[in-house]
């Protein structure tokens, strides 16, 4: 059903039989063997990915509550991952994290 929702959204009109017959169609070991997630390589230092997470929120010094997040980046070629905890996703914040 995921794989029908997927290419309904680039235009496929045809019915989930006819996937389902065409993923049946698949040499099994060649399903059993594919990778779902490719890993992405670039040369050191190209490249690093990053994100903010929401982890919640916090009691201040004053007992006001304050939103708590995460920065988090990967470098892409090590894999070495960085941390940091703000109350702001502001882009003063974002680029000191950086």
């Amino acid at each position: 059903m995921r794989l029908l929702e997927e290419i309904r959204a680039m235009g496929y009109t045809g019915g989930i039989d006819v996937v389902r017959r065409f993923i049946h169609s698949l040499d099994p070991h060649a399903r059993s063997q594919a990778k779902m997630t490719v890993r992405f390589e670039t040369p050191p230092g190209e490249q690093a990915q990053a994100d903010w997470a929401s982890c919640g929120h916090e009691l201040d010094e004053t007992g006001r509550r304050r939103a708590v997040y995460a920065f988090v980046m990967v470098l892409s070629y090590s894999r070495m991952l960085y941390v940091e905890f703000t109350h702001t996703m502001c882009l003063p914040e974002l680029i000191a994290c950086h």
